[in-house]
């Protein structure tokens, strides 16, 4: 599946869910609120400790129709691509075991906040456990107006032609002007999805790093000879390009 359709199919589940009375995953900042913000901080959330990749599952139980034998072809092709998969990204990930994809979009978001005169950043902080609730811990520790919450997940596509990484980010009001603007003010939890001032579940960036589906094993080997920076130079490129998509995002407006 490309990267298009995969980010078509995820935004039709999200939507799908929204219009059965699920929180909706975008919610605009309004311009007026800006002014309000003195001060921000901003927090990464990551899960993963390294990089995966995504594997395509086979589907000829679907195409058949289902029963035991074609369900059990398809678990025998996803273990084998899974394996293969991993058994690639072993020499990546031996490579990458110095480079910090975290830090790397905490240095591109402090970069761009510089240059977002209303935001006065104050600084970034990066959770690599973001459990249940992660958010109202840092939330709670913040003497700012507003604090910036970008949780993130980082994958090669199946074929390894791809750099991918998601996110959601919320913002949430702490100043009583602020709280104004908020989605719902009747929401108790300060940082429940609807007590945001901002928020946007489906941002997606994704970077080519030209390989050919049917070479997939002699490219890695190519980039094992030079440290995988090609692959660095990749996720460098999309940390850079999710910072500037989530400053885009925060200052789009849809007059209702």
């Amino acid at each position: 599946m490309t990267f298009l359709r995969r980010y078509f199919a995820w935004l039709t589940v999200i939507l799908l869910f929204s219009a059965i009375g699920c929180t909706k995953p975008i919610y605009r900042l309004n311009p007026d609120a800006r002014q309000y913000v003195k001060s921000s901080n901003t927090v990464v959330g990551v899960e993963q400790n390294e990089i995966y990749a995504q594997i395509e599952e086979s589907n000829v139980s679907t195409y058949t129709g289902g029963g035991l034998i074609p369900a059990l072809i398809d678990v025998g092709v996803d273990n084998y691509r899974t394996q293969r998969a991993e058994k690639l990204l072993v020499t990546i990930r031996n490579d990458l075991i110095d480079y910090d994809y975290p830090e790397a979009l905490a240095r591109a978001l402090q970069e761009r906040f510089a240059k977002v005169p209303w935001f006065h950043n104050q600084g970034i902080d990066i959770c690599r456990d973001p459990k249940k609730d992660w958010k109202k811990q840092y939330y709670q520790k913040s003497d700012t107006s507003a604090t910036l919450f970008v949780k993130i997940d980082y994958r090669f596509t199946p074929h390894f032609d791809r750099l991918e990484v998601a996110a959601s980010v919320y913002l949430f009001p702490h100043s009583n002007e602020l709280t104004a603007y908020k989605d719902s003010k009747s929401t108790k939890n300060p940082v429940a999805d609807k007590s945001c001032i901002y928020r946007n579940g489906v941002l997606l960036v994704s970077e080519t790093i030209g390989v050919s589906s049917i070479k997939q094993g002699a490219t890695v080997e190519r980039w094992a000879d030079n440290k995988s920076q090609p692959v660095k130079d990749a996720l460098d490129k999309t940390a850079c390009s999710l910072a500037n998509l989530i400053v885009e995002d925060m200052e789009k407006w849809e007059a209702k």
